[in-house]
């Protein structure tokens, strides 16, 4: 029911791994998450489906005061980083509920 869900996180650096036949293969390693739901929009309130998705805990003062406000009203500690995800049936989150890498399925 997800049209797209993705988690925010930060690039910590690169590392090499090997294949089985020898072969250098270069990757990129990244600390995701946990990320907070800090406000879920749907089509009755907004005209569209979503939920907001927080990361990175920082002070009261990196924000600015329209910033924590918005994080306040849902009881939420200030975060750096927020971003949008569209939904097809937002019911299934709450805000202040926490996404992290084990919410999704590999593949």
């Amino acid at each position: 029911n997800i049209v797209s869900l993705g988690l925010l996180g930060n690039k910590i650096g690169m590392t090499q791994i090997f294949d089985e036949s020898g072969n250098i293969i270069p990757v990129t390693i990244l600390k995701v998450g946990p990320c907070v739901i800090t406000q879920v929009k749907t089509t009755l309130t907004d005209d569209y489906n979503a939920i907001q998705v927080g990361y990175g805990n920082v002070s009261t003062k990196s924000l600015t005061q329209p910033q924590l406000g918005h994080l306040q009203k849902s009881n939420i500690q200030p975060l750096k980083y927020l971003k949008e995800f569209r939904v097809s049936d937002p019911t299934e989150f709450n805000v202040g509920q926490v996404l992290n890498v084990e919410s999704f399925v590999a593949g």
